[in-house]
């Protein structure tokens, strides 16, 4: 973890910006500054675009196999149509994160490319009936490069975002009609699968867990996003007292 003084065309001068990597040690520090802050006001939610965090130790890869499968070079989209690519995608199934709800259904984002080609993020979910959201920014990792990784950056902790922190967002499989992508990021440790309709074909839906199994992913750790036939509304009511995120923070 490294923290870096602004002054930059990303980050205004004067802001210090906090850059966490995959080392546990770095992300148990984070969590640790984020249970010291008091739980007030309108709470948020980092979901299908969300940070690459963690605070669960590193455990090793079970036989020579999956090590080297590991190792392999992950591919990555080439040519990303940012424009095709925005719009609302729907979260069929993702690994499981402590800054994710374990109860939250009808987990969406919202993309919205900027004047500057930025993008405008805006991820949702639902729970109890009460609708978690945050808003972030996402870039092209380098502006020269026809691969589509991006980087995200959201302010934590959503109820007093003042602390910017950066992740990775890799577009790893995309079909010809952008209706279906595979997202990662490069440890691997976080996996999402998003459709432009809330349900997705089982043979679809396989075709892509296999494809992620093929870069190195362990796909037992797929979740599946609980979603409504009929998705919500674009308000609702919201999660004001900041239980969602604390329940987050210790991992329920």
């Amino acid at each position: 973890m490294t923290v870096e003084d602004g002054g930059t065309d990303r980050f205004p001068a004067g802001m210090r910006v906090l850059a966490v990597d995959d080392d546990p040690t770095c992300l148990k520090v984070l969590e640790n500054l984020l249970r010291s802050c008091q739980y007030q006001g309108e709470i948020s939610l980092s979901l299908s675009l969300s940070l690459s965090l963690s605070t669960s130790k590193h455990q090793e890869q079970g036989g020579r196999g999956k090590k080297k499968m590991a190792k392999k070079e992950m591919e990555v989209v080439k040519g990303l149509d940012l424009q095709r690519y925005m719009g609302r995608w729907y979260e069929i199934a993702s690994f499981p994160s402590r800054f994710q709800p374990k109860s939250g259904v009808d987990t969406r984002a919202t993309y919205a490319l900027q004047e500057d080609g930025t993008v405008h993020v805006l991820n949702e979910t639902w729970t109890d009936g009460k609708r978690g959201f945050i808003e972030g920014t996402a870039y092209k990792a380098d502006p020269g490069s026809d691969e589509a990784k991006l980087k995200v950056k959201f302010y934590v902790p959503p109820f007093l975002p003042i602390i910017p922190v950066v992740g990775d967002y890799w577009v790893l499989h995309l079909d010809a009609d952008y209706q279906y992508a595979i997202v990662g990021q490069p440890s691997r440790k976080y996996l999402w699968i998003l459709s432009r309709q809330s349900h997705m074909d089982e043979e679809i839906y396989n075709q892509l867990v296999q494809t992620a199994q093929e870069e190195g992913y362990d796909v037992s750790k797929l979740h599946k996003t609980p979603q409504s036939d009929t998705p919500p509304e674009e308000e609702g009511p919201k999660d004001t007292k900041g239980i969602w995120w604390i329940k987050s923070i210790l991992g329920k």
